[in-house]
């Protein structure tokens, strides 16, 4: 996994904190960023790899299927490093 691809997830979550992304808005917001197009598989691996480490935080919404996510304090703390 790219760390440039984990740090423009957390930079797009970060530029909305406290509120939550739904993660199609992710992927579209990582790709106007990227120098290369990011397919959806990518940018999930780095939401799965944030959420590992407790940087990003995914909740899903049982009724409609939409997964959102949100920065967490150690994850604003990452991006200051």
């Amino acid at each position: 996994m790219s760390m440039t691809n984990t740090r423009m997830v957390l930079e797009a979550l970060n530029g909305v904190h406290p509120m939550q992304l739904p993660e199609s808005t992710i992927f579209h917001e990582v790709n106007l960023q990227a120098a290369r197009a990011l397919t959806l598989t990518e940018v999930r691996d780095a939401l799965r790899e944030l959420e590992a480490k407790d940087l990003a935080v995914g909740t899903r919404d049982e009724l409609n299927g939409v997964t959102r996510w949100r920065i967490t304090n150690l994850g604003r703390s990452e991006l200051r490093v």
